[in-house]
């Protein structure tokens, strides 16, 4: 997978076809956004995701991570 900018990954995210993308499209997306320092882009894209696949564990793990990170774990 490789490296995107923050500005890549918001472009990506909004071409996203979300009523139709794979589970690892979300996963990879939040998965960049985080280390991208982008703790609420992370969460938002997780939380779409898990609109579309409630039990999948990886958006689930990274809705939390993302939620730590931008300083509210306890939501």
């Amino acid at each position: 997978m490789r490296r995107r900018s923050s500005p890549e990954i918001r472009k990506a995210w909004r071409q996203l076809d979300r009523e139709n993308a794979p589970a690892r499209a979300f996963v990879e997306l939040s998965q960049q956004a985080s280390q991208n320092s982008e703790p609420l882009l992370a969460y938002d894209i997780a939380r779409e995701g898990l609109k579309h696949f409630p039990d999948h564990l990886r958006l689930r793990q990274n809705a939390a991570l993302a939620q730590v990170r931008s300083g509210s774990p306890l939501r």
